[in-house]
């Protein structure tokens, strides 16, 4: 998603983002004016996930495992 298309309303407003059939939520929130998005799926315990720069073709598939068991949340 373009960062730049977010607008101040919309910064903090949850959506639902369904990526291969799992069912997780994009949240944006701001960090110092700066808006960052988090994704968030799974229930258990609850884990941190920082993906680095590989894009969400890289990551999405460790997102995906980890959330079959606890709650990720990724930024």
């Amino acid at each position: 998603m373009d960062l730049a298309a977010v607008s101040p309303e919309l910064s903090l407003a949850e959506k639902y983002v369904v990526w291969r059939g799992g069912l997780h939520v994009e949240t944006y929130m701001d960090v110092a004016g700066i808006p960052l998005r988090l994704v968030r799926g799974g229930q258990g315990s609850r884990i941190l996930f920082l993906h680095g720069a590989a894009g969400l073709q890289g990551w999405l598939p460790f997102f995906e495992a980890l959330s079959a068991s606890h709650e990720v949340v990724a930024t």
